[in-house]
């Protein structure tokens, strides 16, 4: 190995860095061992050149001084990984990174990224370590090589972070080392680039009556629970016990943001729920919507929303006003005419073109919040939006629904190119997308640029384990209701027949594919079957994209994480 005096971080932070190092290795080469760092003596052998004998000798009497406190710490922030992983977080940013091995020695899933921050000199003495003692990360590592003093949110983010996943925040003391004002301002920035459902563990040491730290926490939108050093530390049996019970971590989950919770709380009280909550309900919200075909009278206000979203296929005026809105009427295979929306800008041609199919629960016509994601798409996308309004159910069923919507993207493919055509499915209109993908796969037309599906059902069955605890916090679906409307959908086919369960279909070779779910949504475990089987598919590349706490189709709504999802559409398409 080259000399490495000369990159050797002598002052400030790095000092610490190379402290903990020295713990680290010490404690690996113990029996009972509290974990295993196989790389952290390399980091000391090549410190030691750096300094002079006796500032070593003070370094190591300092490591012997916080030996077994800090050597803890490690093993508690491991701990706390693993918790983050269980809980299926997949992005995990380390603070300060220093000299941290955890990319390389805690086993972590392969499709984990781990961002390290810190400053450019850590990282000129740190790489070089690694390369020479040929360290492999198990999963995907990114270094960021950043002053958090600095504009460290864009470096974050220019390295690949993803805002719309939830993260796991690492501090294992940097933000105490800032001044105050520092590090409040970079706990401020990670909560702004904090999906629901992510991790961030502070330390509570500083015991000042002036500041609560839980309470302004709380503030930022993080749902906060303290636990105390000796509680925490007490399984592990090491001497480093405090005696004030104040000491400990406060571990913060990311909350929902308020409109979030407003628009589920809405739902709630709209009781949309109840009209699928067996499978008697969802019989007599069918036969209301037979009623309404009829002209018979709603009886209250939920019954009135849904005969309108059953009878309405124009689009709404606001949407007719803002953009041009062309319709036509074609007639499928088995004779039933389908009404197709083309909705562009007014003031510019359209640079993409998009296959949109709304949901509806296979009984009902597209929703207010299709409308309102076609709009977005036209205006931020720079699209024109293919809208065709399928039979319902039980006249429209898998046995030809998905073949006409292939049909439909056939033809735009033909005249417009593959690379122009995108396919975007919302709820069971994203069940239609996938089967319709398939087909044209099947049929050897290219695939289209990019495969949105948003909160897809995939198995028709719905017999999963899961479904149990998810309808519990699930407002808006409930699996005995979908299950009869599933069956009304499916007609003569079996039901595992790809055309109205894709779960089962050949999803290999469909190009890019974006998937996204919520988990108060009982088809989230149908999502996160999907996703842990798309490793497996050739010719497949699929992004998910999961959010904590977020319901059905939440991606059509007014809400910052909603924002957040329409966006990544919108980067996709672009692309």
């Amino acid at each position: 190995m080259a000399d490495t005096a000369s990159n050797v971080p002598v002052d400030g932070v790095a000092v610490t860095a190379i402290g903990v190092a020295v713990i680290r290795a010490r404690e690996t080469e113990r029996t009972d061992r509290l974990y295993d760092d196989p790389l952290a003596q390399a980091f000391v052998d090549a410190s030691r050149a750096g300094f002079a004998a006796k500032r070593w000798a003070q370094l190591m009497a300092v490591a012997d001084r916080f030996y077994e406190g800090r050597t803890v710490a490690v093993r508690l922030v491991d701990d706390r990984i693993g918790a983050a992983l269980d809980a299926g977080i997949r992005q995990i940013v380390l603070l300060g990174a220093g000299l941290d091995t955890r990319a390389f020695r805690l086993g972590l899933p392969r499709e984990t990224v781990v961002f390290e921050i810190d400053l450019p000199d850590i990282f000129a003495f740190k790489e070089p370590v690694l390369d020479h003692a040929d360290a492999v990360p198990t999963c995907l590592r990114r270094v960021v090589a950043t002053d958090l003093r600095h504009d460290w949110r864009k470096a974050l983010l220019d390295s690949g972070f993803r805002a719309d996943v939830p993260t796991c925040w690492v501090d294992e003391g940097t933000l105490g080392s800032l001044a105050q004002e520092w590090s409040q301002r970079v706990v401020a920035t990670l909560t702004e680039m904090s999906a629901p459902g992510s991790l961030f563990g502070v330390a509570r040491f500083s015991l000042e009556i002036d500041f609560d730290i839980e309470r302004w926490l709380s503030g930022l939108g993080w749902a906060t629970q303290f636990r105390s050093w000796n509680d925490t530390v007490a399984p592990l049996g090491r001497p480093v016990t405090h005696p004030d019970p104040r000491v400990g971590t406060i571990t913060a989950v990311r909350r929902p943001s308020p409109q979030a919770q407003q628009y589920a709380d809405q739902i709630r009280r709209l009781g949309v729920k109840q009209m699928v909550v067996s499978v008697e309900a969802a019989k007599a919200t069918v036969e209301l919507l037979r009623r309404a075909a009829a002209t018979q009278p709603p009886k209250n206000s939920v019954e009135a929303e849904l005969v309108r979203r059953a009878t309405t296929t124009r689009p709404p005026t606001d949407f007719a006003e803002k953009f041009a809105v062309s319709t036509e009427v074609i007639t499928d295979t088995r004779g039933n005419e389908w009404m197709v929306h083309t909705a562009t800008a007014r003031d510019r041609a359209p640079e993409r073109t998009i296959v949109y199919v709304h949901g509806g629960g296979w009984v009902m016509q597209i929703a207010d919040g299709d409308w309102f994601l076609c709009g977005e798409l036209i205006t931020n996308a720079a699209a024109r939006v293919v809208i065709p309004l399928y039979p319902l159910a039980p006249e429209g069923t898998g046995e030809f629904v998905p073949d006409t919507i292939a049909d439909i993207t056939a033809q735009l493919i033909t005249d417009n190119g593959a690379g122009n055509v995108s396919l975007i499915g919302d709820s069971v209109g994203a069940t239609i997308t996938l089967s319709a993908a398939q087909i044209l796969r099947d049929r050897g037309v290219p695939n289209p640029h990019l495969t949105v599906l948003i909160a897809p059902t995939l198995d028709i069955r719905l017999t999963e384990p899961e479904l149990e605890v998810l309808d519990k916090v699930d407002p808006f679906l409930s699996p005995a209701g979908c299950r009869y409307l599933n069956s009304l959908y499916r007609g003569g086919l079996p039901a595992t027949d790809p055309r109205v369960s894709p779960m089962f279909g050949n999803n290999d070779h469909l190009g890019h594919l974006l998937l996204f779910s919520g988990t108060h949504d009982i088809l989230n475990c149908q999502a996160r079957k999907y996703a842990a089987l798309a490793p497996t598919f050739t010719g497949t590349h699929l992004e998910y994209h999961e959010a904590s706490q977020m319901i059905h189709i939440w991606v059509t709504s007014p809400t910052p994480e909603g924002q957040v999802a329409r966006e990544t559409i919108y980067r996709a398409l672009r692309q």
